[in-house]
């Protein structure tokens, strides 16, 4: 390859646009090994340990600077159980937004994180392995299917043996599994080897090797308050009337059980945790805690591993968290360091190696290798440093050709905004609706409005927890309209009941004052079945409509870029985001500037707009009888 096909493949792709990892189970990016190479030894000797005593409460604590690349490390972990463990799984667990569902919280990322494919398996996931196991385990020890002999019901054990996720695909298995007395087989057997496991975890689990049933069962396992018609699918007892006290225990028994089926099997889950800055109340630290209490006393087979600041773990967590999770935490500690000049060439190496389609040696055009060794020997770099010197180096190498500017601290955050948001918009099953997430977006839009805006956020009232039906009060100014009240209801239910008193309750707040407005926020992929199914709830929707109502089911294009100014926020948060002025040493972008980032995208029509709300809010309220008066009368004028 020459060197103008390689100037013009770097135009269009910039190995060395992002220096952050924005999602571990979908690092673009190539790995380099010996980067932190004693952290990523440690944890897997940690990982061994807890295999051969998966009832030793164990937990793993690694600290390093923002641009240490802890993220980084997380998708190589991940990639290395993904790619070669047929016993590790693996979840990747972000920040807890409401503390009040800590267990809830849990159970539902962790199933998320099991639901996600196993490489080199079209649709196969981690719980299938899991479930692959069970099943193995009873056609050896407690079924015989008649339909076949028994050499060739020896075939299918041994098929199963080899590739646990194999009765999805097995028309045999799939016919003889539909039959109602497995799911009492399996829970018999299971809970003759568990007394403890918990009965309808077992029942729903279970459920997972029939196709239909598959999608309500990992709704009821992520914790999802189910509608009637798939409880009765399921046969199990309704989520509607319990008390928050009920649900938390509850999830605490689901993942006891799971804990206890992967000791069972021999399979470990490596819980890791990070962007642990974003915690940012005492409440939010002490759900942490409680998390990695339960992982590391009670939930057998499971390995907590959080990712934390130095300097932050040192000033404020290691004196918030209680003096025993942080024993736990301390009793296996490892450091990231920085990179040396080797270190630093292999990572350039590498994604020019990416970049190129062909293995870069020691040819690092377009760099000089002696430029590159003299910069890198005066210090040592973080690997996002590397990364950004080599970017700044490579922008003013194509700048020279093209006269293209350097990148500004706003193309910068758009740049990570739209990695992470084609990312999720190719891999949407990896976030679950989630009513806090896309609050937490929310709230970014409402704090930004620009000083240039028609509209004045003129007061602000956060609602605390998932209980509280309304997200947001806000009063807005406006030129036109003066002062007039806003009411936010973000609502991720799917029971049909409690989306009928959220609703009610919006059209509550229309009818105290007819000069505020309400919206009426859902991520379109929480079901919302038509009259024929939900008759009382779809009277209320249009009721809530016609009082002026505006009720927004956001498109997965939209959600996906709700979801993603949220985990940009977390990063931001974290320092994970960072920006170099030509001249000024390299630095991460602050919270502030952030907010300036989202008061342009978020708000001008020039640019995303991706909320495509201002024109909404600004808008006078109009009920559908207003409505039609005005159809008619510009039907008359225009005549």
């Amino acid at each position: 390859m020459d060197n103008q096909r390689k100037i013009e493949i770097l135009k269009q792709n910039n190995p060395f646009l992002s220096a952050s990892t924005s999602d571990p189970w979908l690092n673009q990016f190539p790995d380099v090994k010996s980067v932190n190479k004693e952290v990523f030894d440690f944890i897997f000797s940690a990982i061994s340990q807890k295999i051969k005593h998966p009832e030793d409460g164990m937990a793993c604590l690694v600290l390093g600077e923002a641009g240490a690349g802890k993220t980084h490390l997380i998708s190589r972990i991940n990639k290395q159980l993904v790619t070669g463990s047929k016993t590790v799984l693996f979840s990747y667990i972000q920040p807890i937004e409401d503390p009040g569902q800590t267990f809830r919280y849990l159970l539902r990322e962790i199933v998320v994180n099991l639901c996600r494919p196993v490489a080199g398996a079209d649709n196969m996931t981690q719980f299938d392995v899991l479930l692959g196991k069970v099943l193995t385990d009873l056609l050896i020890k407690k079924i015989r299917i008649k339909q076949i002999s028994v050499t060739d019901q020896r075939k299918l054990i041994k098929s199963l043996k080899q590739d646990p996720t194999c009765f999805r695909r097995s028309k045999i298995l799939q016919k003889v599994l539909s039959n109602k007395s497995i799911e009492k087989y399996g829970k018999d057997y299971l809970l003759s080897e568990f007394p403890d496991l918990d009965e309808q975890f077992l029942s729903v689990f279970l459920n997972l090797r029939i196709n239909r049933l598959r999608t309500p069962a990992l709704s009821w396992l992520k914790g999802v308050i189910l509608d009637e018609e798939d409880t009765a699918l399921l046969k199990v007892g309704t989520r509607f009337s319990a008390t928050d006290s009920y649900l938390e225990q509850e999830s605490r028994s689901i993942l006891f059980s799971i804990g206890q089926l992967f000791a069972k099997y021999g399979h470990l889950l490596l819980v890791c945790f990070d962007r642990m800055e974003n915690l940012e109340s005492s409440s939010h630290v002490a759900a942490f805690g409680k998390m990695l209490e339960f992982l590391v006393d009670k939930a057998q087979a499971m390995l907590p591993v959080a990712f934390y600041r130095g300097q932050l773990w040192e000033e404020r967590f290691r004196q918030e968290l209680n003096s025993h999770v942080v024993s736990r935490l301390e009793s296996n500690i490892s450091i990231l360091k920085g990179c040396d000049t080797a270190a630093a060439l292999s990572i350039i190496k590498a994604r020019l190696s990416h970049a190129y389609g062909i293995l870069v040696k020691n040819d690092y055009f377009p760099f000089e290798r002696e430029d590159l060794i003299s910069c890198f020997d005066a210090e040592i770099l973080s690997p996002r440093e590397v990364i950004i010197e080599a970017n700044k180096r490579l922008k003013t190498v194509l700048g020279s050709m093209t006269n293209e500017p350097l990148s500004s601290l706003s193309d910068v955050l758009y740049e990570e905004f739209s990695q992470q948001y084609k990312q999720l918009l190719n891999n949407s099953a990896s976030v679950s609706p989630d009513r806090m997430r896309l609050r937490h977006s929310l709230n970014t839009y409402l704090k930004s409005f620009p000083e240039t805006s028609q509209l004045k956020l003129a007061s602000f009232d956060f609602s605390g927890g998932s209980n509280d039906v309304v997200d947001f009060i806000c009063s807005f100014e406006s030129e036109a309209t003066g002062q007039f009240k806003v009411v936010f209801i973000i609502d991720d239910s799917v029971h049909h009941k409690t989306v009928n008193s959220k609703l009610e309750k919006a059209i509550e707040y229309l009818d105290e004052d007819t000069a505020q407005k309400v919206f009426y926020l859902r991520d379109r992929r929480s079901k919302f079945p038509g009259p024929d199914v939900w008759k009382v709830t779809n009277k209320t929707l249009r009721r809530f409509k016609d009082k002026g109502g505006i009720s927004i089911k956001l498109t997965q294009a939209q959600a996906m870029a709700w979801y993603s100014m949220t985990f940009l926020h977390y990063k931001v948060v974290e320092g994970d985001v960072a920006f170099q002025q030509a001249g000024k040493p390299l630095r991460a972008v602050t919270d502030n500037e952030f907010m300036q980032f989202a008061s342009i995208y978020l708000h001008s029509p020039k640019k995303l707009n991706l909320f495509d709300l201002d024109e909404k809010i600004a808008n006078p309220r109009m009920s559908s009888q207003k409505k039609k008066r005005l159809e008619k009368l510009t039907v008359l004028n225009v005549w």
